[in-house]
């Protein structure tokens, strides 16, 4: 599987930060991909959370996701 995230620019990753910060959002990731540890990397310039659902099941993400925003 391969992700196209991980080929953007840098100044596009610090630009999503400082948007992050200046409006006060989170980006949350779901892996979707069972039995693959390593695929999150991709994701991990972009998301805060990373749930993945070959560890949670579908109702334990949607409560993560809730608890989070609380």
């Amino acid at each position: 599987m391969q992700c196209h995230f991980a080929n953007l620019p840098p100044e596009y990753i610090s630009e999503l930060r400082e948007e992050q910060s200046a409006r006060r959002f989170t980006i949350t990731g779901i892996l979707l991909v069972q039995g693959n540890a390593g695929v999150d990397f991709s994701l991990k310039p972009f998301c805060q959370n990373i749930h993945r659902i070959s560890e949670l099941t579908g109702e334990q993400i949607v409560q993560k996701i809730r608890t989070s925003r609380a």
